[in-house]
């Protein structure tokens, strides 16, 4: 019995992730010279590295009504460059892949996005030469997508606890899925790593984090995203500002209404008021007041 249980359980067929849609999307695929491929190149590209993970049914037949679970994924190239290494004379062809799911989940539409790279060094200086490493960067971009997004799809069907065990994992593409099905279901053992990740080089991860610790509503974001305002530019200060009002909480206040009162720069001071009027009002439970801005037509500048 022992025997037949271990070979049953040898023989137990791997998890796979239906697809009822697979596309491209971005002006990057649709007309890119230095790939020398088309759309529809790079979309087979796109399918094989999906169906060599093994972990994901590309769509059925036009006309086969696709599972209830299924879900729909999208290609995007962020880039296609060469660039000049600085230890060396050589040049690099790099790619950046992403790849978005959207799928109905329980509670709502579900959407994950992740991301790959990749850098082939070029092998000569013919154009032949360049186009060949660009197009094995792509495979390789597009692989490395894959696999974050089969990662991030494993991650969904997870459990809380199993999930929060996944932050502390040494992979970081396991870790980083784990943050995003955290954050979309609010479980406040995410806030730490969110807020690691409002020191990320890249803009659009640190709005993007900052819009997910404020749908957490987690007070010991505030200090982080106040230490974040210090040297930057008046712009992206006045997001902060936004993002803390909205956060709310008494430390929320008290910084919005030193902002208010005393920052140098006028429209620091205006989004300072703004932000702290919406959190008073949200905290009495009325509507705020429309902005001054709005009210007589200002240049928000």
């Amino acid at each position: 019995m022992i025997a037949l249980a271990v070979l049953s359980s040898g023989c137990r067929r791997r998890e796979t992730y239906p697809l009822q849609g697979v596309a491209l999307t971005g002006t990057t695929v649709a007309d890119n010279a230095v790939l020398g491929l088309g759309p529809e190149e790079i979309r087979g590209l796109f399918e094989d590295a999906l169906a060599a993970r093994g972990r994901f049914t590309l769509p059925p037949p036009e006309g086969d009504k696709p599972r209830p679970e299924a879900a729909r994924v999208a290609l995007e190239l962020g880039f296609t460059r060469f660039v000049q290494r600085d230890e060396s004379t050589r040049t690099a062809a790099e790619v950046g892949a992403r790849v978005f799911l959207w799928r109905a989940g329980p509670e709502g539409d579900e959407e994950y996005e992740v991301a790959g790279a990749a850098e082939v060094m070029v092998a000569g200086e013919s154009a032949s030469a360049r186009q060949s490493a660009m197009q094995q960067a792509l495979r390789e971009a597009v692989a490395n997508a894959v696999v974050a997004i089969h990662l991030q799809r494993v991650a969904i069907d997870k459990r809380d606890p199993a999930l929060v065990e996944d932050l502390a994992s040494p992979d970081p593409r396991v870790k980083d899925a784990a943050i995003r099905v955290l954050a979309d279901r609010r479980n406040p053992s995410v806030t730490p790593s969110l807020v690691e990740r409002l020191q990320s080089d890249d803009p659009g991860t640190v709005r993007r984090t900052m819009g997910q610790l404020v749908e957490l509503r987690d007070p010991r974001a505030v200090e982080p995203l106040i230490a974040l305002t210090r040297g930057k530019d008046p712009g992206f200060v006045r997001e902060v500002l936004y993002a803390l009002g909205a956060l709310g909480g008494a430390d929320a206040e008290a910084y919005l209404y030193t902002v208010a009162q005393g920052h140098d720069q006028s429209a620091v001071r205006k989004a300072a008021t703004e932000a702290l009027e919406e959190l008073q009002a949200k905290a009495e439970g009325r509507r705020p007041a429309p902005a001054a801005s709005a009210q007589n037509g200002e240049d928000k500048r």
